[in-house]
């Protein structure tokens, strides 16, 4: 249907070389290898890999003939102290990969941890200075910062989400996009946020009109208990679905926080042309529209498990080839 290809298209970020799956850097890029011919494989999107990786990565020619190009996210690690040396070495890393390869592959995602603030503008001077850095590279390139959805921070939310709004503004021709990052879950119960603060951060990157990505947790369309982490986990559409009706409908945190939590199947639905929750339903023109320039995609350790669990469902059809 034309709903579930504008819902899922290029969603899933295959995040293979992390917990709790953790494989080696050959076999996970074999997989994505893989999936990149899987029947499924309009839902795949760009291979995680730490920045400070990507020179181990060898893809063979005949590989990288085929098909599209490969598509890279890479996650920089911050040193404290040392953030401007970091971001420098780790473009300057970036550069050299996608040269390697003459424009086959390349890295169109940065992931990183939200250095600390006290004020916007310290925020804005270092997304600045990144800019400026990234320039070299000619290209269109996304930040995607992770913000602690913690109690503590949450007073913090809108003020980060206003800086990056403001970001944008002062600076229109950049090639550079900033947006925020949650963290759905993870390998024990602590590591899951709670519905209220995945819903704020949500509800001020759609007041704000901040891109979106999540990573984590999302294995499966809906939420549920996990005996294995011994907590409720957020499905991929429950969150999904939340951030898309949330800009379609100007919904309110406690709208958000009601799908997030929502657990029951029967209240989610396709048409050949809509997404529907409850009363609420979207057109597959506008989930592309904000799919492709607002909620980007989720980080996962998983391909396989998603696309089978929509296939039992039956969501998508797939047929093989």
């Amino acid at each position: 249907m034309l709903s579930t290809k504008s819902f899922f298209s290029k969603i899933i970020d295959y995040a293979g070389l992390f917990p709790p799956a953790k494989l080696p850097l050959e076999e996970a890029l074999e997989n994505y290898t893989q999936y990149r011919s899987a029947p499924t494989s309009w839902m795949l999107s760009r291979f995680i890999c730490p920045v400070v990786n990507l020179d181990e990565i060898s893809i063979k020619k005949e590989l990288l003939e085929e098909g599209e190009e490969w598509l890279f996210s890479a996650l920089v690690a911050l040193m404290p102290g040392q953030e401007t040396k970091s971001w420098s070495e780790a473009l300057s890393s970036i550069q050299s990969f996608q040269k390697k390869y003459s424009g086959r592959v390349m890295v169109t995602m940065v992931e990183s941890k939200l250095p600390s603030f006290s004020e916007p503008s310290q925020l804005l001077s270092f997304w600045k200075e990144i800019s400026e850095m990234a320039k070299p590279l000619g290209q269109l390139l996304s930040f995607f910062w992770e913000v602690p959805l913690e109690e503590e921070f949450s007073v913090k939310i809108p003020i980060l989400l206003e800086a990056l709004a403001q970001n944008k503004k002062e600076n229109p021709e950049s090639p550079v996009q900033m947006g925020i990052k949650v963290r759905t879950g993870g390998v024990d119960a602590k590591m899951f946020p709670s519905a209220k603060l995945l819903a704020q951060a949500i509800f001020w990157a759609k007041e704000y009109q901040v891109p979106l990505k999540a990573t984590a947790g999302l294995h499966h369309p809906y939420r549920h208990y996990s005996s294995t982490v011994e907590t409720k986990m957020y499905g991929f559409m429950n969150v999904f679905g939340a951030a898309l009706l949330a800009r379609e409908h100007s919904w309110s945190e406690s709208q958000i926080q009601e799908m997030l939590e929502d657990e029951d199947p029967k209240n989610f639905y396709f048409e050949e042309e809509s997404f529907t929750w409850k009363e609420y339903t979207m057109s597959s023109e506008s989930i592309a529209k904000a799919r492709s320039s607002s909620i980007i995609s989720f980080g996962s350790c998983s391909f396989e498990e998603p696309c089978q669990d929509l296939q039992e469902l039956g969501i998508i059809e797939v047929k093989n080839v």
